[in-house]
């Protein structure tokens, strides 16, 4: 009984939009039926809400990256910039970097007045999964352009100009920082 029904609903609607074709034309009601199927698959969707997939305070997990120099709290400036000696500052890890190199900060805060990325197409990144934060000015010249910067707090106050990261490069990546210039 119930396959009877449908059928007769079928039959029913068929005929309906026969009529409407005969006195709209195929064309008018072509545009009819696309926009009542896209008022309806827009209903369908308002209203339900994404799943919220992004971890606290706006920060993904640090990519995995190679590593090629780093930098730690620790570190020396006259160092080599290996993983047993590493540098100090940001600025010495950016300069030590060549094109499509990676340098990897250790967990800490890094503390300085301003840290220029000058060489095109390098990675700025955390180690693993530690907990970065640059504090200070950070500007990526036109010379810098291709590179990344990715995985860290990125925190302007205190630095030549409170306001960081200043891009002055093409296709330059900020990914998955969170950048506060001490505003939390």
């Amino acid at each position: 009984m119930v396959l009877k029904e449908k059928g007769s609903q079928n039959r029913t609607m068929r005929r309906r939009l026969r009529a409407l074709c005969a006195r709209l034309g195929v064309r008018r009601t072509r545009e009819l039926l696309g926009l009542t199927l896209l008022v309806t698959v827009m209903a369908v969707g308002c209203g339900q809400t994404a799943p919220r997939t992004a971890p606290p305070r706006g920060l993904l997990p640090p990519p995995r990256v190679a590593c090629e120099r780093y930098a730690a709290t620790q570190g020396s400036d006259s160092a080599p910039g290996t993983r047993a000696r590493p540098f100090r500052t940001p600025q010495r890890l950016a300069n030590a970097l060549h094109p499509g190199q990676t340098g990897c900060f250790r967990g800490g805060t890094y503390t300085f007045s301003e840290t220029n990325v000058t060489t095109p197409n390098i990675t700025l990144a955390p180690y693993g999964d530690e907990g970065v934060t640059l504090k200070g000015t950070i500007e990526v010249i036109p010379g810098g352009a291709g590179s990344t910067i990715e995985g860290m707090r990125l925190d302007g106050a205190g630095g030549t100009s409170d306001i960081g990261p200043r891009i002055y490069a093409d296709k330059v990546v900020l990914r998955n920082n969170e950048i506060t210039n001490e505003h939390t």
